[in-house]
């Protein structure tokens, strides 16, 4: 759905063109939109962009944790067992 702004310029104040400017900027305005001058009213329409889809999460290639060594994987197991007793600080 597109939104249209306008803004009366006979007495419009410069923070109001900065307000409608904000406006359109968050309604996501392409820079390249042409203004439209009626008279004394400054307009614009704002088209929405379409979404890109949501990129899905892409395999890791590399591995960003070192793979644990066997001793590691068996003293886990142990603890988790009870046949070892985990380290005390």
């Amino acid at each position: 759905m597109a939104v249209n702004m306008t803004i009366d310029l006979n007495d419009a104040t410069f923070a109001d063109l900065v307000a409608l400017v904000d406006a359109a900027r968050v309604a996501g305005v392409d820079s390249k939109t042409a203004l439209e001058l009626d008279g004394e009213t400054l307009s614009i329409t704002v088209e929405p962009r379409p979404q890109a889809p949501a990129r899905e999460a892409a395999p890791e290639k590399e591995r960003t944790v070192a793979p644990l060594g066997d001793a590691a994987i068996r003293s886990v197991v142990d603890i988790l067992t009870g046949r070892q007793e985990p380290p005390r600080r």
